[in-house]
């Protein structure tokens, strides 16, 4: 008998440890999902931005192999935005600083208006441009350099607008761009305001024409009804889209969660309003809480994880909404955001 429960003790995985009989220890399972910090989050402020150190190795541009193409026009708040990109038809790669000096020309060449760089921190940005990135037409890639350049006011109606010159810090200098004639616009809000030109946006390299594909994609399981003024519970489901493992980058994400609210009919504003009042919204919420990644581990290609959630619906919330999560900070490549339509009963 004594062996037959001997037998069936090793079949089962048990050890005999004198008097008593003792399971195996082993590793517990991680929980799913994984709890939720109820931490509200600060993001850090950012640092006072320095200008970066300039590589070495990389020549200085010469202006004559440099070019420029205008880009396209809009007007906003009263300025009137230009854009351009810059790319160079050396077979090697070059660097161009600035540009210290913007200057508009008319058809006798003549300066309508000009903008010198005085801020050191803007005078100081630099581009390395890829080789052979020359513009063609409007067509931009990565490689070349863009900036925006900005006018504001003209009562002294300028004459049209026929070329623009760009002067770059030494060794480089001035790079022509030609234009179709247009006109210098921009809103002038008193009389015998002046025309003004400024660099709207520094100098900066444009991005991939390709980005990378997201690495996470976000889902959303939740009931379809909350209740106003109480916690809402729900679920946060990432997975792994990407054919590479998934690490969290140094210290957990944050996350931003909310619900979208709706907008105040104004068949429901009180009737002491006469004339009609600004749209008002209710039942929205924003919090900003750090993900509880470090439970997490990382994430093997096609694997999912899943995060408890909880957000304070508002009391002045009802009907329809939409509740929305999404990480917060991560490039493109890392982000990951997910949405799905509630009910909020009173």
């Amino acid at each position: 008998m004594l062996i037959l429960v001997l037998i069936v003790a090793e079949a089962c995985g048990l050890k005999e440890t004198g008097d008593s009989v003792l399971r195996p220890t082993t590793t517990a399972p991680r929980p799913t999902p994984f709890p939720w910090i109820a931490a509200t989050a600060r993001p850090t402020p950012e640092p006072t931005a320095s200008p970066r150190p300039q590589p070495t190795g990389i020549r200085s541009c010469l202006a004559s192999e440099l070019s420029g193409s205008f880009t396209g026009e809009q007007g906003a708040t009263g300025w009137w935005t230009r854009g351009f990109v810059i790319g160079t038809s050396s077979s090697s790669a070059c660097l161009i600083e600035g540009p210290v000096r913007a200057t508009y020309l008319d058809a006798n060449g003549t300066e309508i208006v000009a903008s010198s760089v005085e801020n050191v921190a803007l005078s100081s940005r630099w581009v390395v441009l890829a080789p052979s990135t020359a513009p063609s037409g409007d067509v931009v890639r990565d490689g070349q350099a863009r900036l925006v350049l900005a006018t504001y006011g003209d009562c002294g109606q300028a004459p049209p607008l026929h070329a623009v010159v760009l002067t770059f810090a030494p060794p480089t200098g001035n790079v022509a761009v030609d234009m179709q004639p247009a006109a210098v616009r921009g809103r002038c809000d008193a009389p015998g305001g002046k025309l003004g030109l400024v660099i709207f946006f520094a100098l900066d390299r444009l991005p991939p024409a390709t980005p990378l594909p997201p690495a996470l994609a976000a889902s959303i399981d939740a009931p379809a009804d909350a209740r106003s003024g109480a916690p809402l519970r729900f679920i946060v489901r990432l997975r792994n889209i990407s054919p590479d493992i998934y690490r969290w980058p140094a210290g957990c994400p944050l996350y931003l969660e909310g619900l979208s609210g709706r907008e105040v009919d104004p068949t429901d504003r009180p009737s002491r309003f006469v004339t009609e009042s600004p749209p008002r919204w209710v039942g929205t919420a924003n919090e900003i809480h750090p993900l509880n990644c470090a439970e997490a581990g990382q994430i093997i290609p096609g694997a999912e994880v899943s995060f408890e959630m909880w957000i304070a619906v508002p009391p002045d919330a009802s009907g329809p909404n939409t509740l929305f999560w999404r990480l917060e900070g991560l490039s493109f490549a890392t982000a990951a955001g997910a949405s799905r339509a509630i009910n909020v009963a009173k």
